[in-house]
């Protein structure tokens, strides 16, 4: 697959990387660290580099797989409702994300409830000493 390729190869070219840069290295940095000490850390760094790549391409490929083939499937059920979803949402999920950011429109209340444990609910039952 293209994307196992393109993760091998950036692996590859960051090993080659890190193996320059310690051929660059002045002698007297090999006698402050311990050898198995920079080649732990250097081994270490590579395979988390390659753990990050690996999950960040089969992400990149398998969620606009799922997202496409979720809408195919709103579609096949239901096209008005898919199209008018698809307007509607985008816009939604936008001012939701601003209101909570920046908190609710001047004038207007908030439309989302988070709990305060400060300020009493109608819910919660006051208990008497």
């Amino acid at each position: 697959m293209l994307t196992d390729w393109i993760g091998l190869r950036l692996i590859k070219d960051l090993r080659d990387d890190v193996y320059a840069k310690f051929l660059e290295l002045p002698l007297g940095f090999y006698h402050r660290y311990r050898a198995g000490e920079l080649i732990s850390r250097a081994t270490h760094d590579v395979q988390i580099a390659n753990k990050t790549i690996n999950v960040s391409f089969t992400n990149l490929v398998r969620d606009p797989a799922q997202i496409l083939g979720y809408v195919v499937i709103c579609l096949w059920i239901s096209v008005t409702l898919t199209l008018l979803a698809l307007v509607i949402l985008p816009g939604e999920v936008t001012e939701r994300s601003i209101e909570i950011i920046h908190g609710p429109k001047s004038g207007r209340p908030s439309t989302l409830r988070f709990y305060n444990p400060d300020v009493p609910q109608p819910w919660m039952k006051k208990v008497e000493d």
